[in-house]
């Protein structure tokens, strides 16, 4: 079973990933959100969750799972990385807040497209292990 990679397949996640960011830079740079610290290590504990479990998942044996990594994981990959290299990032450089809230606005929009894929990798997953019997 070949790989049936779309390439619009991330286009629709990321487009709403990229409206969340702009719309959580925008909250920030306007001093609403508080507590970036602790958001920022809880997205690199989810981030690095998502990664694992795609590790994991792509390393069984079975054809069905290996049909979702190729289907959902390239997307889910470059979510989780970006979102655990740019929230080390923003940790490490807190220069000012237009900066930052820029650096939050990248952070959610990888943060954003990893929880989107992540959710149609295991739809993917669920789907291809039911079967429906007319």
């Amino acid at each position: 079973m070949g790989c049936k990679n779309k390439s619009y397949g991330c286009i629709i996640p990321a487009v709403i990933s990229l409206i969340l960011a702009v719309i959580v830079g925008v909250v920030f740079d306007a001093a609403v959100v508080t507590g970036l610290v602790a958001l920022l290590y809880t997205i690199l504990g989810v981030a690095a969750f998502f990664l694992i479990t795609l590790i994991v998942i792509a390393l069984l044996p079975t054809r069905r799972e290996n049909y979702c990594v190729c289907e959902n994981g390239t997307c889910l990959l470059l979510g989780s990385l970006g979102a655990i290299i740019t929230s080390v990032i923003t940790l490490a450089l807190t220069v000012s807040t237009t900066v930052t809230a820029v650096l939050l606005g990248i952070v959610t929009f990888f943060i954003a497209l990893a929880i989107i894929e992540f959710f149609l990798f295991i739809l993917c997953i669920v789907n291809s292990n039911c079967t429906c019997k007319d």
